[in-house]
């Protein structure tokens, strides 16, 4: 059953009778395995993966508000000026939340209202790209301090999983068979 779920997610190759090939997860794997890898808390990406999945988001993220808002109307421009505006508006209400967080509605309100005023002559995708290159680099730096090859965490490596709350423990078994060290 793992065999062939792996199978599917493109991450082995299995034939009859020559074994099992395990394949580069970068060239041959799809969606699902990136959804069950960042599902599983017990996996840490490592720095390469991370890295290589905020360029990927840096590149395509704009591409595709450069094309929703080509395809607006002036009544969706409008729409989503006002939710902007919304937006900042909820942020001056509220006191003590990081800045970053004004200015990533701030630079929204200006893409917008560019592509709004300049129409065509206007790249969204390229203004945007760069706004997000420019102010990912914090991330960018945390990442790579990373150790850059996946692992399990240490809570995992004993084959269960450490509670989320350390203070409270996993009462020992009673069953006479079972040792406190046994796999569950």
């Amino acid at each position: 059953m793992a065999m062939q779920q792996l199978g599917r997610m493109g991450l082995i190759k299995a034939l009859r009778g020559s074994g099992v090939t395990v394949l580069d997860y970068r060239e041959h794997a799809g969606l699902d395995f990136l959804a069950a890898a960042f599902k599983n808390r017990d996996l840490s990406l490592g720095s390469s993966f991370l890295l290589e999945a905020l360029d990927d988001w840096i590149e395509v993220i704009p591409e595709v508000v450069g094309r929703a808002l080509a395809r607006a109307t002036h009544s969706d421009l409008r729409a989503l000026d006002s939710i902007l505006s919304q937006q900042m508006a909820l942020l001056d209400a509220k006191a003590g939340l990081p800045a970053n967080v004004r200015q990533h509605v701030n630079a929204h309100q200006k893409v917008l209202r560019s592509a709004t005023q300049d129409g065509a002559n206007y790249d969204v995708a390229s203004e945007y790209r760069a706004y997000l290159k420019k102010h990912m680099l914090p991330l960018r730096r945390r990442l790579q301090a990373l150790p850059p090859s996946p692992s399990l965490r240490p809570s995992a490596q004993n084959g269960f999983r450490a509670p989320g709350n350390a203070s409270k423990r996993r009462p020992r078994s009673r069953h006479p068979l079972r040792s406190s060290t046994a796999v569950r």
